[in-house]
Formats: C-alpha cells, sequence, structure tokens
C-alpha cells in the first residue's frame, strides 16, 4: 500500500531574494505564445512554417525585456510554503499542528462536485485525495 512521504520539515519555509536569471531558466514559454494568439509548443513553434517567423521575433523581443528586467533587478522574487499534518473527515481537509494530530490548525471545507453523474459514478471532493483520520495515515499537505 502506498505511504505518503514524510517533507523534510513542518510548518512554514521562507526563500528571500531568489536570482531572477536563475528562476527565467524554468519559465514555460508555451502559455506565452498562447496568450499572443500562437498556437503551438515551445521551442517547436520557433520553426514552425506558418508562425515560426511571428514567434521567433516575440521571443527575442520577449528576451531582451527579460534580460532588461534581471539586469535592473525590477523586482526581488520571495516565496513562502508550507507543510502541515493532514487528514480527511468526511468532505473536508484538517490540517495539524504536530505529527501527533493533537490540535487542529485549519479547516479546508472541500465541495462535493455538484453535477449528477451517469452510471453511478462517484461525485468527488479534494478530501477524497487525502487519507482519512480514522484511517492512522499520516497525510501532510
Amino acid at each position: 500500500a502506498y505511504v505518503p512521504p514524510k517533507p523534510s520539515f513542518l510548518g512554514l519555509k521562507t526563500f528571500e531574494a531568489w536570482d531572477l536569471a536563475e528562476l527565467a531558466r524554468y519559465i514555460d514559454w508555451t502559455p506565452f505564445f498562447q496568450t499572443w494568439e500562437l498556437k503551438g509548443r515551445f521551442p517547436k513553434i520557433l520553426g514552425d512554417e506558418a508562425q515560426g517567423r511571428a514567434a521567433r521575433q516575440l521571443f527575442d523581443d520577449a528576451q531582451a525585456m527579460l534580460k532588461m528586467i534581471i539586469a535592473e533587478k525590477w523586482f526581488a522574487p520571495k516565496g513562502v510554503i508550507g507543510f502541515w499534518p493532514a487528514n480527511s473527515v468526511g468532505d473536508d481537509i484538517r490540517l495539524f499542528t504536530d505529527d501527533a494530530r493533537s490540535q487542529e490548525l485549519a479547516t479546508f471545507f472541500t465541495l462535493r462536485q455538484q453535477l449528477t453523474k451517469r452510471d453511478g459514478k462517484a461525485n468527488v471532493a479534494l478530501s477524497d485525495f487525502v487519507a482519512p483520520l480514522d484511517s492512522g495515515k499520516a497525510e501532510y499537505l
């Protein structure tokens, strides 16, 4: 049976002053081109017979602007993430302050899908993907 992994830390973790140049390497350019109504996947779209020229020009312009943003440090990316012990109770997901699950931190009230499905298929809620509290399984969110 599947055993959910325990995160390397519980609670909040703050990330300060991320390097924009490093983050830029992770940009997914496909939605960028779609926003400009250029259909295709990056980088293949750059060589597309019909849209390649426009895509290359747009990409070059975006790269120039991105280079300026990085050089002039237009903003300083920061981030916060957190992991807490969690289990489902009915349609809800409860977060706890510690692994003993002795004190509740918060509850996410998830709504079960409302449309009637055919063939008796179940309507799911996000809580269905988190181990129930009475299962004894340790989950994290």
